[in-house]
């Protein structure tokens, strides 16, 4: 039974946590009038989560999302350099399949394109966070550690697309957590697949 009553506060202590931190986002978000705020809430976001992964919490949630703004504010907004263009190309290529109507065996290659730099995407923040590298660098290595991790890119992309259904299906649990626990899913494979990564490199 006190296994049991430890386990509910982890549990509980966890879900409030991420709804607490997805607050933070979007209050940080909104102090950078959005655009300059957007970028730096979510690193902020995800250098938390991506901390509480690897068992560290010795911390006060706010004093720390307000710590990592400040410090990343400026650096981390040059990411719209790595993802404007990614999303640029991705929506061009899903304008195209969209004019074409049915599907044909032309689009599998703009299918494959979106699937590329559609989980590139989800590479580039916690790779930022994870090495100290220059843009060219996080590219770079987000890209590498993608392609060579097929099983945990599997699991990303099936347990963040079985969270967008939950959303859509229940949306007042999407109103609580729809970005940190999306970034809690995101940063775990990630990080999984960086491990693995490095590892083989070894």
């Amino acid at each position: 039974m006190k296994q049991f009553m430890q386990s509910l506060y982890l549990l509980t202590n966890w879900i409030m946590n991420l709804v607490y931190i997805n607050l933070l986002w979007f209050v940080f978000t909104l102090l950078g009038g959005i655009i300059l705020g957007i970028v730096p809430a979510t690193v902020t976001l995800y250098t938390i989560i991506q901390k509480w992964i690897q068992g560290h919490h010795e911390f006060k949630l706010h004093e720390e999302f307000w710590k990592l703004y400040k410090q990343t504010f400026l650096e981390s907004n040059k990411l719209y350099i790595l993802i404007g263009p990614l999303m640029v190309i991705i929506s061009i290529n899903l304008l195209f399949i969209v004019k074409q109507g049915t599907f044909q065996i032309v689009h599998i290659p703009f299918w494959m394109i979106i699937l590329i730099l559609g989980l590139t995407l989800l590479y580039i923040i916690p790779t930022y966070n994870y090495f100290e590298l220059p843009l060219l660098g996080v590219m770079k290595n987000a890209l590498l550690i993608m392609l060579v991790s097929p099983v945990q890119n599997l699991f990303l992309l099936l347990s963040l697309g079985s969270l967008l259904i939950i959303y859509y299906f229940i949306p007042g649990i999407a109103f609580f957590f729809n970005v940190s626990a999306f970034a809690w899913l995101n940063t775990f494979f990630v990080m999984d697949a960086t491990k693995q990564a490095l590892a083989k490199k070894q």
